[in-house]
């Protein structure tokens, strides 16, 4: 019954995101809305593995089919520019996850994936499979998700 609660609460949530307009509405909506319930309903709801493992493959399956001939064509004029702000973002966010390891006393596999730049599920599959505390991760990179939407939203405005 938690399962299902949960389901409907994520599809309500992730509906209300899409037809807002939000940025990553459906994901977001349907995050924030399960997040809201459970934490009233004092961590009683769960989405079990069996459920999630196919979740999984479906956004792996919806990424993968963005790649493209054209995408490659257009990602081989800049592909230097695009290696080297990789390997400039992730060598920060190794950085600042290493200090606020220190800074907090929060284990570093915990620190390390709450500040890696992935996106939040793959960091939150990461934390499951490597024994971090998956809600610290899920929390830091809930924090991260809300301010980059808001100060992208921001500054595109301003433009």
């Amino acid at each position: 019954m938690r399962t299902l609660v949960a389901l409907g609460v994520g599809l309500a949530g992730g509906l209300a995101g899409w037809w807002s307009n939000l940025p990553a509405g459906p994901l977001l909506g349907s995050l924030l809305a399960v997040a809201t319930v459970n934490v009233f309903a004092d961590g009683r709801l769960s989405v079990p593995r069996a459920v999630r493992i196919p979740g999984r493959i479906l956004v792996g399956a919806t990424i993968g089919s963005l790649a493209t001939p054209a995408l490659l064509h257009t990602l081989s004029a800049s592909i230097g520019w695009a290696i080297v702000l990789t390997v400039a973002v992730v060598c920060g966010s190794l950085l600042v996850g290493l200090w606020f390891a220190r800074a907090t006393g929060i284990d570093r596999r915990t620190a390390l994936l709450g500040s890696c730049p992935g996106g939040m599920a793959e960091m939150v599959a990461l934390a499951e499979e490597s024994g971090a505390r998956v809600d610290l991760v899920i929390g830091m990179h809930l924090v991260r998700k809300l301010v980059l939407l808001t100060a992208t939203i921001t500054a595109v405005a301003l433009l």
